[in-house]
């Protein structure tokens, strides 16, 4: 997705966008979080608020970018639906619609591990709640 990004950038290198930042640190971001959480240890579902933090910033750079590309169309460009029929290699539009594309799955994904997180929290309270613990008294 970096590359992509670096690639679109028809800006010159002083206006480089916070909204280009923000995307880069953000995936750098959580691919360290990912390799971070991807050993398996018994607090490995109660991280799902951070989780959920990280669906909300790429939700917010899916939209950053989405206003950032949306309304700078140019030559190639054509509407959604005439894209399908001519298809080009190195194609703008293309490059930009698959970092769109990545942005809101990312957040997908991590909106799921959300949700399981949650899932299997709700689920270990459940069960602790049910287990009764006995007390043997002398005698």
């Amino acid at each position: 997705m970096a590359l992509n990004l670096h690639a679109q950038r028809t800006k010159p290198v002083e206006a480089f966008s916070a909204k280009y930042f923000y995307t880069l640190a953000l995936s750098a971001f959580s691919v360290v979080i990912a390799f971070m959480l991807l050993f398996p240890h018994d607090m490995t579902f109660r991280h799902y608020p951070l989780d959920f933090l990280l669906c909300v910033a790429w939700f917010v750079s899916f939209a950053f970018l989405w206003m950032e590309f949306a309304g700078t169309g140019g030559p190639d460009c054509k509407a959604i639906g005439e894209e399908l029929a001519t298809l080009a290699i190195g194609n703008e539009c293309h490059t930009r619609e698959a970092t769109f594309g990545f942005a809101f799955l990312a957040g997908c994904f991590w909106l799921g591990t959300t949700i399981i997180g949650c899932w299997v929290t709700s689920r270990e309270n459940k069960l602790k709640r049910r287990t009764v613990y006995t007390v043997s008294t002398p005698g």
